[in-house]
């Protein structure tokens, strides 16, 4: 009961966003996709020129196109994000159909982390645009993280990550979809930086492990796959195997990591 409750009451506050208006911001001359609180206009410059190079990255590395680019907007205060995102502890989000990002900039700005933090929202707003909702969560945010280059990650590094596998604290690959669930069973008791950080690392061993089979499963996710149907039949193996040949292969690892050093 308390899990259709707070799914209901996600779903209202998501309607209630799509149907208010943002206000307060103005637009950035030199791009018009790029919307700001006057405080955050700064940042907003700042992104708006590196929009195009953030989008080319990000098809590169998915194998398709933004169907359109998304308008942005620049929250300085804590009062602006608070009216306006979904998840009101987060710092920034890609709405349900991929045609607006929010970023809580002078935070973000502050960490060293709006580029990539902004990178990582355009990841899960080209899925948005494509149809693909509701994939399990380790994959939403390990995809972003790996393209992104470890955007949203930040606050854990590489060797913490490992250090925590080593300890037994793994985050959980399953297959169960859920667009509302906020604390997800894939967490499995850990931290979101933690989970982002090992779901990042898993996703970049998938990639590096066949990068045509890879770029074979992006493929059958936009045609409408199912996620863990689509591994096995690229991978050869069920979801599970694939997770735990990761673990054993990630303490001798030679892949590049992903990470950022601490944000602050």
């Amino acid at each position: 009961m308390v899990s259709l409750l707070t799914g209901c009451t996600a779903v209202a506050r998501a309607a209630y966003l799509e149907l208010l208006p943002l206000q307060g911001f103005d637009t950035l001359q030199a791009d018009k996709r790029v919307h700001y609180e006057p405080e955050a206009k700064t940042n907003a410059e700042n992104l708006a020129a590196n929009y195009a190079q953030t989008i080319q990255q990000i098809e590169a590395r998915l194998g398709g196109t933004l169907q359109t680019t998304p308008q942005v907007y620049l929250c300085a205060s804590d009062a602006c994000y608070l009216k306006y995102a979904f998840n009101q502890e987060a710092r920034a989000e890609a709405r349900g159909r991929g045609n607006l990002v929010l970023l809580k900039a002078r935070t973000l700005e502050a960490e060293g982390r709006l580029l990539p933090v902004f990178t990582h929202e355009l990841v899960h707003a080209f899925w948005f645009q494509h149809g693909v909702h509701c994939t399990p969560r380790w994959w939403t945010e390990g995809l972003a993280v790996e393209v992104s280059n470890g955007g949203g990650a930040e606050k854990v590094t590489h060797q913490e990550a490992l250090q925590a596998m080593q300890e037994g604290k793994i985050f959980h690959a399953s297959d169960e979809n859920s667009c509302w669930t906020r604390m997800p069973p894939q967490l499995n008791g850990m931290a979101w930086p933690m989970f982002y950080r090992q779901s990042g690392m898993f996703v970049q061993w998938m990639r590096v492990r066949d990068p045509e089979g890879f770029s074979a499963l992006l493929i059958k996710l936009r045609s409408g796959d199912n996620l863990a149907t689509a591994i096995e039949s690229v991978y050869g193996q069920p979801l599970t195997a694939l997770h735990s040949a990761w673990q054993k292969s990630a303490m001798n690892s030679t892949i590049t990591p992903l990470e950022n050093p601490h944000a602050s």
